[in-house]
């Protein structure tokens, strides 16, 4: 199949690596049509010519239209066996238009017993030259033509081979280069340019707007059957870039158009600029497209990727293939076989990515839209600074990204687990079905976690702590972690549980806070020998519209109709402060609402009854067995009620085995400067006033006494008012004892029941 120099000219327009092969294409065509010529001169010029002829031409027309003409200024006849000798030979062959070839050279010589044809000193060729042939070989050359220059051509019409091992120089439009030595098979249809092959193109309407490229190969090798071009030791320098590799095989289409290029052997691609980029495989295989723009390009083996600047990025693959679109922009790109990628922030912040395959979508001028992963998956972010550690993983991943290719989003679904880790701290494990990581996309630091979403089926892990919920929001900024949708921190070094509406805790201070419905249980509880209202080995709840609570203090503040309760005991309040530790509680009560608790003490029939307490504030340490109630305290006992500024309850020693309720075993009262300790009795009606109070709750005692100039006194509805330096009644029995002075009596009054009475 003849090359067709028409097609061959489209081809050169292509630019770079393709250019190499449009010369060989060229030199292949123009090879084949001389050679076949030059092997007919003998015949023509006759083998029987005996004498010097000074000039000589030979045209060759049909239908009146030369097809070529052969030209001599001196031809040498020969005798039979003996060379013949042609000087200035000039070949021109006729297009269908007006456009021709033509091969001029100072001498040919031909040996009919060795069958070669041999050029003495330089041979040159003009292709594709448009308008009417010169007189002068040598003059400019016209518009159009592409230009060979050669010397030591030799030609051997036996076995049909064409060499020389001299400098083969050519040019055309946008495009010029050399080689040293080639071979032309012409029966094979095959050329070889031996070695040193350059090409150097420059920008221009032919070369379609690329930019200027300078081409080196160690050989090169165009064939007819089939239709390629071979090229080793390649490498293609451009002002931003450069490409090299072992060898480039050229695949033709029968209009000789390339329909693959097909670079094997440590192929390396170099881009550069502020930042550089170098892309590395065994193995590149570029799908072009009949207007030579790059439909698909496939890379094989070791696919590698380096770029430095501010974000430098490595990457590893097996196998890469890139889309583009009809203008050479890249569409998409799929990354397979054990794909794995890094890329460095301005702060050192590193991004790692492991997956089965990652696709790559990109969007007008090959800016990257988003990545998509598929097969088992894993991103790896490091902060050198916090020397820290987090892994994400999921069966897939798809991440978005804004202008400058940086990441804007990266989603994982389904089974999605970010694992961080610190070195001496226990890994923070977060999973769910669905999670969302929102990067800064603003600074210099392009992969900064600014939070995390994650969905349905929401767990948090960390030690022996564990959080559930519906959703969760991390923010990296604060270290904090937000559930919503059931949420429920269960701490099983602290012992805690806590459910809530809305449940936020800081992953670094330890610090949980509960919004709405709070419910806590504190379930590691062992019982005290010397605590009370605390004391017992039941659980201890907590209740209340918010609570904030800290592991690493111990403490739970409950705010909101606040409860907290073990057994039977509760206190009540608006703000309840708990020490785990200690056991130990201050309520505080507001305007409205006022701290309440209850206790218990034994009747006269050994029965349990309620003593109830309300203040202000109550602090308690259950190691001290005391709760001590400020501001306008009130306790109730049976058929009694005092009111003070300060209430001190003490309690008994828990007794194992009994109820857990807490058992009352002094109350101490004391006035303030605004009044004085009341006490209040219903039957009989009875009213005392003191400054401090003594109550004992095994006897029913009240003690009340009182400084000098305030003494203390009692109200009887039936003996009036009674004042001495001390008052003392019991409830069960109605008696009074009053001292002062030394002296002291009793005074009893004995209750009869009225049978008229229900």
């Amino acid at each position: 199949m003849a090359l067709n120099p028409k097609k061959l000219r489209l081809w050169m327009a292509g630019g770079t690596i393709l250019v190499l092969a449009l010369v060989i294409g060229f030199y292949s065509y123009a090879r084949y049509q001389i050679a076949r010529e030059l092997k007919d001169i003998p015949k023509k010029l006759g083998a029987d010519v005996q004498r010097t002829a000074e000039g000589f031409k030979y045209t060759q027309s049909a239908g009146g239209r030369p097809l070529f003409t052969i030209s001599a200024g001196r031809a040498v006849q020969f005798k039979e066996g003996q060379k013949a000798q042609l000087e200035n030979v000039r070949i021109v062959v006729y297009g269908e238009t007006e456009e021709y070839d033509q091969i001029y050279g100072k001498a040919f010589s031909y040996d009919p017993q060795s069958g070669d044809v041999v050029a003495q000193g330089e041979v040159l060729i003009d292709l594709q030259a448009q308008g009417k042939p010169g007189e002068d070989p040598l003059q400019g050359a016209a518009k159009g033509r592409v230009h060979f220059k050669t010397s030591g051509l030799t030609f051997n019409q036996k076995s049909g081979l064409a060499e020389t091992k001299e400098k083969i120089e050519f040019a055309f439009p946008q495009a010029a280069g050399s080689a040293r030595g080639a071979t032309y098979d012409s029966r094979k249809r095959a050329l070889t340019l031996a070695s040193d092959v350059r090409l150097a193109t420059s920008s221009g309407p032919a070369a379609r707007g690329l930019d200027p490229t300078e081409i080196f190969a160690n050989r090169a090798f165009i064939e007819d059957e089939p239709l390629r071009a071979v090229l080793t030791g390649v490498r293609m320098e451009q002002p931003s870039r450069a490409l090299s590799a072992n060898e480039v095989t050229l695949r033709l289409r029968d209009d000789n158009t390339i329909e693959r290029i097909i670079a094997s052997g440590d192929v390396r691609a170099e881009a550069r600029g502020k930042t550089t980029a170098e892309l590395r495989a065994q193995r590149a295989d570029f799908d072009v497209a009949p207007d030579n723009s790059l439909r698909q390009a496939v890379l094989a083996g070791a696919v590698r990727v380096h770029a430095t600047g501010a974000t430098p990025l490595d990457g590893a693959a097996g196998r890469a293939v890139i889309d583009f679109t009809g203008r050479n922009d890249i569409r998409q790109v799929r990354a397979s076989e054990s794909v794995r990628f890094e890329q460095k922030s301005a702060n050192q912040q590193a991004t790692a990515v492991q997956a089965d395959a990652v696709d790559f979508f990109f969007t007008g001028r090959s800016q990257l839209q988003r990545a998509v992963t598929s097969g088992a998956s894993q991103i790896t972010l490091e902060q050198p600074g916090a020397n820290q550690k987090s892994v994400i993983t999921a069966a897939a991943f798809e991440a978005t990204f804004a202008a400058g290719n940086r990441m804007r989003s990266l989603t994982g679904t389904p089974g999605a687990r970010l694992v961080t880790t610190t070195p001496g701290q226990p890994d923070r494990v977060v999973s769910g079905e669905r999670m969302v990581a929102t990067f800064d996309t603003r600074g210099a630091s392009r992969a900064t976690i600014t939070g995390i979403e994650v969905e349905r089926g929401v767990v948090y892990k960390e030690g022996r702590r564990t959080a559930t919920a519906t959703r969760g929001r991390f923010n990296p900024a604060d270290d904090t972690l937000y559930l919503e949708g059931s949420p429920r921190v269960q701490d099983d070094e602290a012992g805690l549980t806590i459910t809530a509406r809305n449940l936020r805790f800081n992953r670094r201070s330890g610090e949980v806070i509960g919004q709405g419905e709070v419910k806590t249980t504190y379930r590691q509880v062992r019982a005290s020998a010397s605590g009370a209202l605390l004391g017992g080995n039941d659980p201890i709840h907590g209740t209340a519209e918010n609570v904030t609570a800290n592991r690493n203090t111990g403490t739970a503040r409950f705010t909101g109709t606040a409860r907290l309760w073990q057994g039977p005991n509760m206190v009540q309040a608006p703000t309840i402060v708990f020490e785990n530790g200690r056991r130990a509680l201050t309520a505080t009560g507001s305007a409205d609402t006022r701290v309440q608790t209850v206790f218990v003490q034994a009747d006269k029939a050994g029965k349990q009854v309620p003593v109830q307490v309300s203040a202000q504030r109550l602090t308690y340490v259950d190691a001290d067995r005391k709760g001590h109630f400020e501001g306008g305290v009130r306790v109730k006992v049976p058929d009694t009620s005092l009111s003070a500024a300060r209430v001190d309850v003490l309690l008994k020693p828990r007794v194992q085995g009994g109820s857990g309720a807490a058992v009352v075993d002094q109350i101490i009262a004391s006035a303030d400067e605004a009044g004085n300790v009341l006490i209040e009795q219903e039957n009989p009606v009875r009213k005392a006033i003191g400054e401090r109070l003594v109550y004992e709750a095994e006897a029913a005692k009240f003690v009340l006494t009182g400084e000098p100039g305030n003494p203390p006194s009692i109200f009887d509805a039936e003996r009036g008012n009674l004042t001495a330096d001390s008052l003392t009644f019991y409830t069960r029995d109605d008696r009074v004892h009053v001292s002062s002075g030394g002296s002291s009596r009793t005074i009893t009054r004995t209750r009869i029941k009225d049978e008229r009475k229900p």
